[in-house]
């Protein structure tokens, strides 16, 4: 399948749901979602701004020690081995 077909399908998605929704619970139901909506996501990027998540450690896969997150190899043992947790 395409790029352009699955944005395509997506839109076609979102319209039938608004749709749907729209006709289940009605106008001010569905203005009432909406405006929630927009306020939870206004309020999620409020609290993420102020409060970051921490980065995935990076480990060495052959001793297990936690890495910079720019390291090109293990400092202890000199593995170049690494992933992320």
């Amino acid at each position: 399948m395409t790029d352009k077909r699955r944005w395509w399908l997506a839109v076609v998605a979102a319209l039938m749901a608004a749709i749907f929704t729209y006709q289940s619970i009605g106008e001010l139901g569905a203005i009432v979602l909406f405006v929630g909506s927009l306020a939870a996501f206004g309020g999620y990027r409020a609290y993420r701004s102020r409060n970051p998540g921490a980065a995935p450690a990076v480990r060495c896969l052959t001793c297990g020690e936690t890495l910079a997150s720019t390291a090109r190899q293990c400092k202890y043992c000199g593995s170049a081995k690494w992933t992320v947790n």
